[in-house]
């Protein structure tokens, strides 16, 4: 049974095509690399995989969470939710999901901060 890539309806999909080789996800893995400041465009297939020792996290979440929206709207096309993948809608949800995780990391950092201050109160006091 031949099974035909479901966003780029192109090509034969096998591992290879599924994980990295999709034209599609190419142009989605080249403006997520201009988005990181990578002047030449590209995300190796390592880094794509997160298999990078010492990738800074920012650009290792960005990544993460790039690739399970695209795994998102990929099921979407499969089950015939959606026609196309739009790049766009793509990178709007990324924005989205970035900003909630920030606000969910200075909160955090508010929160750790304040309880160092209360620690160090406590042992003046003491």
């Amino acid at each position: 049974m031949e099974s035909t890539c479901p966003v780029c309806k192109e090509e034969e999909e096998d591992r290879e095509h599924y994980e990295y080789g999709c034209k599609e996800m190419e142009k989605l893995r080249r403006r997520i690399a201009e988005r990181i400041g990578r002047e030449n465009g590209q995300i190796s297939r390592e880094e794509w995989g997160l298999e990078v020792e010492g990738m800074e996290t920012e650009t290792a979440i960005t990544i993460a969470k790039v690739r399970w929206i695209y795994h998102c709207v990929r099921c979407s096309i499969d089950n015939g939710k959606k026609k196309r993948m739009n790049i766009d809608l793509v990178i709007q949800k990324l924005d989205r999901r970035l900003t909630v995780l920030n606000t969910i990391d200075v909160e955090a950092s508010k929160k750790k901060t304040a309880e160092a201050s209360k620690k160090a109160a406590v042992q003046l006091q003491q």
